[in-house]
């Protein structure tokens, strides 16, 4: 059985700093959204450009 704050094992004080470590930090969160969405719009838009370019039939030209 793993000790936890208030037992003789454990200090309470390393218990709060492993839960304040774990909190989301919404600056992180916004950052790492707006970059999905920037990823997402660039593969969106490079995957367009294939298709048009394998739907001419010219396979040999790929533009990226």
């Amino acid at each position: 059985m793993k000790p936890t704050a208030g037992t003789r094992g454990e200090n309470p004080k390393s218990v709060f700093k492993r839960i304040v470590a774990f909190q989301a930090n919404p600056a992180r969160a916004a950052a790492e959204d707006a970059a999905d969405v920037a990823w997402e719009a660039e593969a969106d838009h490079i995957f367009c450009r294939v298709s048009r370019e394998q739907e001419r039939g010219d396979p040999n030209r790929v533009s990226v």
